[in-house]
């Protein structure tokens, strides 16, 4: 089993679908037939999944970083 962190390290403003702030959780992933970064709601909406090839999910943490908590290439 892997034990790297992985974290977000690109510039984030709001969900790529419903330009509301992401309130702690993103998601980078493959939604409609297109990449992007969104929100929970959104992903849950739009039928998202993670893993290789699907998505990644990511949650704030308290030093304002962004892991990778889900989804993970190293999985």
């Amino acid at each position: 089993m892997n034990t790297k962190k992985t974290y977000w390290t690109s510039p984030l403003n709001d969900c790529d679908i419903c330009k509301r702030d992401f309130k702690g959780v993103m998601y980078d992933a493959n939604i409609l037939g297109t990449w992007g970064n969104v929100c929970q709601r959104c992903f849950r909406l739009a039928g998202g999944q993670t893993g290789t090839g699907l998505g990644q999910k990511y949650e704030l943490q308290e030093n304002s970083s962004w892991l990778c908590t889900e989804g993970s290439i190293e999985e």
